[in-house]
């Protein structure tokens, strides 16, 4: 691996990352990978600022109003009611 360089956002909390491959072989041809990073996310912290309070419900309704992927809280591929109640479970839970 030559380089890696982050790509963008990818739903479910996750980040694509570019790889250059080049195996050292002055004849061979370099080669572009793709990987996908999920990152760890607490519904708890919406707002990944550390603490879980009522910001935390304020950045999470923000996001579910307008529709948002970041909202997909019990990642089912759609933003609906059941994202409010998995996000009120570990929220209320204080954590996951």
């Amino acid at each position: 691996m030559e380089g890696l360089a982050l790509g963008r956002a990818l739903p479910g909390h996750a980040q694509s990352i570019i790889g250059i491959v080049d195996d050292g072989d002055p004849i061979s041809v370099n080669a572009v990978a793709g990987f996908r990073l999920s990152l760890p996310f607490c519904a708890a912290d919406f707002n990944e600022d550390g603490g879980i309070d009522g910001a935390d419900v304020e950045a999470f309704f923000v996001v579910w109003e307008a529709g948002g992927t970041g909202a997909d809280v019990n990642e089912d591929g759609g933003v609906d009611g059941r994202d409010v109640e998995a996000f009120f479970v570990v929220w209320e839970r204080g954590g996951c």
